[in-house]
């Protein structure tokens, strides 16, 4: 079994709850649970530090799942490929090109996915 982590800054959200309910959307976008970890991230103000982590579906095509996974947030993240490993780790950072899958994850300033497990 494969384990991911994806990391995600969410900003512009002055109020914890309407952080949280950010986090929420994001875990069903992904078919996740929504069990995170959201805590205030310093070094931005309004900004929350969102760590999710679950399991890869298809061990076999952990890349693929990993490229279509990320996209249902946004669109364009930057691929670091590991062909001895047969895994991708990839980084998002928000600028006037991204594209947005839904209006309110236009929130996500940074993000970051990484396999770092596989048991």
């Amino acid at each position: 079994m494969k384990t991911f982590y994806l990391t995600i800054i969410l900003d512009h959200q002055t109020q914890p709850e309407k952080a949280r309910r950010l986090a929420a959307r994001i875990c069903r976008a992904l078919d996740l649970p929504e069990q995170f970890n959201l805590s205030p991230y310093d070094k931005f103000p309004d900004c929350y530090k969102l760590i999710l982590k679950g399991q890869v579906i298809r061990p076999e095509a952990s890349v693929e799942e990993s490229l279509e996974r990320t996209w249902r947030l946004a669109n364009t993240w930057i691929a670091n490929y590991r062909p001895d490993e047969g895994e991708v780790e990839l980084m998002f950072v928000r600028n006037e090109d991204s594209r947005f899958r839904h209006p309110t994850f236009s929130a996500i300033r940074w993000a970051h996915w990484e396999i770092v497990a596989q048991v």
